[in-house]
């Protein structure tokens, strides 16, 4: 343009120094939530809302044995799941509830070896908060599975022996409560466990004027950790 008969340039200058601090600020956030991402132990995954993978953590190449993203990234969630049951338990609580905590389910690695794990998940939203999909983390638990299991079956041993043994056998806790009594006292005094009051088994089995002694001895045993 023209001034005064001169070639005149003119422009608009604008402050967006506000916009640039959230840029900024925006990328320092992208940059800890990778940095999170890449080194988390557990599985983190994120779905769109036809339930295909978007995004996984690098520990999922890592426990599920896979060796690209590639091989992950647009495949169902489903195809992760060993039990198409579980998923749909899943995600029905997840719908119901909007998010789901401690979730037991069973996923496969790439070579079909199966997975224990607990799932905890919730639905995310874009910024005006319309759902795009779900995020959660996947915490492999096999190896808890594995031990409970082995405290099950020795419990179920230790169980088997005291109830067909013919000596009583019982248990208290601090308080002298009775918490178990093995069936052997039907025999031994003539009533079954359910008959015992929360007095513990002293009661019934020491004569009245011992009892009182007697149960401060235990009391004193239970506290001390030591045999009576």
């Amino acid at each position: 343009m023209r001034r005064a008969g001169r070639r005149a340039f003119g422009g608009l200058a604008r402050d967006i120094s506000a916009r640039r601090r959230t840029e900024e600020a925006l990328l320092k956030s992208e940059q800890k939530f990778r940095l999170i991402v890449e080194n988390i132990r557990d599985i983190y995954f994120r779905c769109d809302l036809e339930e295909n993978l978007v995004l996984v953590s690098r520990s999922a190449l890592r426990k599920l044995g896979y060796e690209s993203f590639d091989e992950i990234i647009g495949h169902p969630v489903s195809s992760l799941c060993v039990d198409p049951s579980q998923q749909d338990r899943y995600l029905q609580t997840l719908r119901a509830q909007g998010s789901v905590d401690d979730f037991w389910i069973r996923i496969r690695k790439k070579d079909g070896t199966p997975v224990d794990g607990s799932v905890s998940s919730s639905f995310c939203s874009d910024e005006h908060g319309n759902p795009v999909g779900m995020e959660g983390i996947i915490r492999d638990i096999t190896e808890r599975m594995r031990m409970e299991e082995k405290l099950r079956r020795s419990e179920e041993r230790y169980r088997l022996t005291a109830d067909n043994i013919r000596d009583l056998i019982w248990t208290m806790d601090i308080r002298m409560n009775l918490t178990y009594m093995s069936p052997s006292m039907m025999t031994l005094y003539g009533y079954t466990p359910e008959d015992e009051d929360d007095h513990g088994p002293l009661r019934r089995v020491r004569g009245r004027g011992e009892r009182g002694g007697r149960s401060r001895e235990v009391r004193r045993g239970l506290e001390r950790l030591v045999p009576l």
